[in-house]
């Protein structure tokens, strides 16, 4: 009896131990660098990095798209990392795998192998991975791709507030809200900028990979 006892106290202290070191997985900015967003009803980390040299007057300009995203119910690899895969804007193959790393004021993100497309201006590959701090709290859902050659942008969700502004198949997008017939978003282009907006629903990709 003793022994089952035991054993039973050792599980419930297991299990505590794990809670208090489990880290709470917040959506939003991080440092203008990367949008994280999770889909907690599919249990999907998904996030967009993209930074770009552009306020560098001298050499070549060089700029980064990706988008990362976890298996469904995403299962831990570690103390509060989740395993994802990786894609470049503009390409629905996966690229390669990594972690991402839920840290205290932030996240760590690591590619694991050599990533030619970022490397001068964002070592993702380095042996730690590179950790991004906590900017601003926003209500990601998932990052998410512009499925169709061209998605026009629409100041609200009516078909009347159309505007000129319009994204290109592959563009990743930050979902913020979804509607029968209408996608709320926000895109982070490689210099910082935002652009919000809302898209036809049909013009996004919105299942669990590219």
């Amino acid at each position: 009896m003793k022994t089952i006892q035991l054993i039973i106290l050792s599980l419930v202290v297991s299990i505590s131990v794990f809670a208090q070191n489990t880290l709470p997985i917040k959506t939003g900015n991080y440092e203008e660098t990367v949008d994280l967003s999770y889909d907690k009803n599919k249990g999907i980390i998904s996030g967009i990095i993209a930074r770009s040299n552009y306020d560098n007057p001298n050499g070549p300009r060089i700029s980064c798209s990706m988008m990362f995203m976890s298996l469904p119910q995403s299962k831990t690899a570690g103390a509060n990392k989740y395993p994802v895969r990786f894609y470049n804007e503009g390409d629905t193959a996966e690229v390669g795998k990594g972690y991402l790393e839920v840290i205290k004021n932030g996240i760590n993100i690591k590619y694991n192998g050599v990533i030619t497309s970022c490397q001068n201006i964002m070592p993702l590959d380095d042996e730690a991975g590179l950790p991004f701090e906590f900017s601003s709290a926003r209500v990601f859902i998932s990052a998410s791709v512009i499925r169709n050659n061209k998605a026009a942008i629409y100041k609200t969700a009516v078909d009347s507030a159309k505007s000129k502004m319009y994204l290109v198949k592959g563009n990743f997008v930050s979902v913020t809200s979804i509607t029968d017939s209408w996608v709320s978003f926000e895109y982070m282009t490689s210099s910082g900028k935002r652009i919000k907006g809302w898209l036809k629903k049909e013009d996004v990709a919105l299942s669990t990979a590219p």
